[in-house]
């Protein structure tokens, strides 16, 4: 993940977001940090609150 969010780093949270709801992350590391990286983007926390709101 650069600086920006792309469709590439969207289409990589399903999976992610996927792993962390079955409780996996300890077994994928770096799919952890990802996403743990990832929801410190500013874009994507507005993306997430654009979902819960709809």
């Amino acid at each position: 993940m650069g600086d920006s969010l792309t469709g590439a780093d969207i289409m990589m949270s399903f999976i992610a977001e996927l792993v962390g709801q079955n409780g996996e992350f300890e077994k994928y590391p770096n799919i952890a940090k990802y996403y743990q990286q990832l929801l410190t983007h500013d874009a994507f926390k507005k993306a997430l609150q654009i979902e819960a709101d709809n």
